[in-house]
């Protein structure tokens, strides 16, 4: 995080910089690069036309970087060449100067486009997940458990932004000792369509083929079994990626007593595939 931010800073005031340091030095070099021609330039006029107008031989005119060399009026011209020569080899190192600053500035807009890249996709990878459809288990629940083909019903919602498409839901009951981990694959599917936002949906398993056994009521209100509800939900969610949940619930003998049947959850085995994908990234 301390690297990303620094490089966000950097890139954001960094390339304002250095893009205004290279024109300032752009714009320096032009201006003196045409002072300097401008100088030579006259300088190498001017002593064509000295004939006529020659100013004593004691006041030459001449720079004093050149006053060693400009004895006389007839060296003009060659003090003229060497300004030009040297204004070209400071207009080649302003040049370099101002490379080296354009690849500054590149570096810093590469920069700075990675960096605007990541934050597109963090902000995509954000905008989906909250905008998603997420499918969560309700309810479940058996009030008949004393009856003839006892029917357990299981609720859910999508409690996110947008339609669940292609939902299949398949259950399975199953029934055991309190601490079995070990479930198998079966059970009966459903089929549902899209399932809008904030949408519920039911999905009712009886028990009748084969119906429980008076023996298998027995062992569950004593608490020797217990009646696992085990299943799985897959769906596509709005932008097309497959989505799931998982959920394990119980009916003991706590169950019995109570009006509606409720089924306890359980630790394990209740899991969806935005938490497993939060698990996943903070690894």
């Amino acid at each position: 995080m301390f690297r990303s931010d620094w490089l966000q800073r950097f890139a954001g005031h960094g390339v304002l910089v250095l893009a205004l340091l290279g024109c300032l030095y752009l714009l320096w070099t032009i201006g003196q690069s045409q002072q300097q021609s401008s100088n030579g330039a006259g300088q190498h006029q001017n002593s064509d036309s000295s004939l006529s107008s020659i100013p004593p031989v004691n006041k030459p005119v001449r720079t004093e970087k050149y006053q060693a060399d400009c004895k006389s009026e007839k060296d003009a011209d060659f003090c003229a060449q060497r300004r030009m020569a040297d204004a070209a080899e400071s207009q080649s190192d302003y040049t370099l100067i101002s490379v080296v600053l354009l690849g500054l500035t590149l570096i810093a807009a590469a920069i700075a486009a990675r960096e605007a890249h990541r934050i597109v996709v963090v902000t995509d990878r954000s905008a989906r997940q909250q905008l998603r459809a997420y499918l969560h288990a309700v309810s479940a629940t058996m009030p008949n458990f004393a009856e003839d083909a006892p029917k357990i019903n299981l609720s859910f919602k999508n409690c996110g932004q947008t339609p669940a498409y292609n939902v299949t839901t398949r259950v399975g009951v199953y029934p055991l000792p309190p601490d079995s981990t070990e479930f198998g694959d079966g059970g009966a599917t459903f089929n549902f369509g899209p399932t809008g936002p904030q949408q519920s949906f039911s999905v009712s398993r009886t028990l009748e083929d084969p119906e429980p056994s008076q023996k298998l009521r027995d062992q569950i209100r004593s608490g020797l079994l217990t009646l696992f509800v085990v299943g799985r939900i897959d769906y596509e969610d709005a932008f097309g990626k497959h989505q799931w949940l998982t959920f394990r619930c119980a009916f003991t003998d706590t169950c019995i007593g109570d009006p509606k049947g409720r089924l306890l959850v359980c630790e394990d085995g209740n899991d969806a595939s935005g938490r497993a994908d939060q698990r996943k990234n903070s690894q």
